[in-house]
Parts: structure tokens; sequence; C-alpha cells
């Protein structure tokens, strides 16, 4: 099951935005981690990855193959569990993202975000 890392969340020690296996490096800007396994897909509102104003824009870095899709459509709708009301959420075209390299997001706004992991992946998110 994959799961969100951040600043706000309650991550486990080396996996939150204070750094690898130390509690006290800060990080300007809103930095997220998600871990997921092949095959999954899973849908955030920008509100559980973003928790400070965007100055710069949004980037993104992942350890395996993911692809991203954005959409600007209300968050609850997107986030829904409901397959009704997910199924209607318009969402771009998939942002592939390779190992290894950091990629800024090919949307320049959104309310939430929708990845698929195509192999065993972590998917960081850095917002400033």
């Amino acid at each position: 099951m994959a799961q969100l890392f951040g600043a706000h969340t309650q991550g486990r020690w080396g996996q939150t935005s204070k750094g690898v296996g130390t509690p006290s490096i800060p990080v300007h800007g809103s930095w997220a981690c998600v871990s997921g396994s092949a095959g999954e897909v899973v849908v955030y509102s920008i509100t559980q990855i973003q928790f400070s104003s965007p100055e710069v824009g949004c980037y993104l870095q992942a350890t395996g193959s993911v692809t991203v899709e954005y959409t600007l459509q209300n968050p609850a709708i997107a986030t829904s569990r409901e397959p009704g009301m997910a199924s209607s959420t318009k969402w771009t075209a998939p942002q592939s993202l390779s190992a290894g390299a950091i990629a800024a997001s090919d949307s320049p706004a959104w309310t939430a975000i929708r990845i698929t992991f195509t192999e065993d992946a972590d998917l960081m998110i850095f917002i400033i």
C-alpha cells in the first residue's frame, strides 16, 4: 500500500523532510515522498502534499518508473473513494518520470495528483 511521508505527515526516522536519519535539517518549501508498489495508483489532493505557498514551481524525482497526472477539478471529487465521483475527474496527459531524473511538473497548477507506479518506487515531490 502506498504511503505518503512529508514535513506535515507522520513519518519514520529518515523518511521525513528533515533529512535521512537526522531529526533537524530544515527544508524550504513543501516536500513529500510517496512510496508505492508496482501497479498501484494513488491520488492525493494538493493540501496533502503542500503546506506552504508555491513561489517557483513543483519538481518531481522518482527512484523508479512512475507516471503522474494532474487536475484542476475539486480535490474532494478527484480523491473520492466513490467510483462514480472519481471516474468523472478529468486528468492531464500522463507525465512519465524515469529513475533519478529531476523534472518540473508538466502542469503549472493543480488541485490533485494521480500517481501510477509501474514498478516499486518512491516519488519525491518538492514545491518551492
